[in-house]
């Protein structure tokens, strides 16, 4: 779960699948860990970081409000 789904081996595809059917709200929340994007355009980075703080208000997922607010806190410095 630590990797980007396009690195994951056949056998991890299947295993995600089974996990992501029996368990929805894992699969959002791994979606959501996923924000990173290889990007050297800093407006793309920020509108998708944007994105983001829109996809973790809308879930209500608390443990992903505080890096979040991190984020938020630390926005100008980007």
């Amino acid at each position: 779960m630590y990797k980007n789904s396009s690195n994951w081996t056949a056998s991890q595809k299947t295993r995600a699948e089974l996990l992501f059917e029996k368990y929805p709200d894992l699969k959002t929340a791994y979606g959501l860990s996923q924000i990173f994007e290889n990007t050297k355009d800093k407006i793309f980075g920020l509108a998708n970081l944007a994105r983001w703080h829109e996809r973790v208000r809308q879930t209500g997922f608390k443990a992903f409000n505080t890096n979040s607010r991190c984020i938020q806190n630390h926005y100008e410095l980007l």
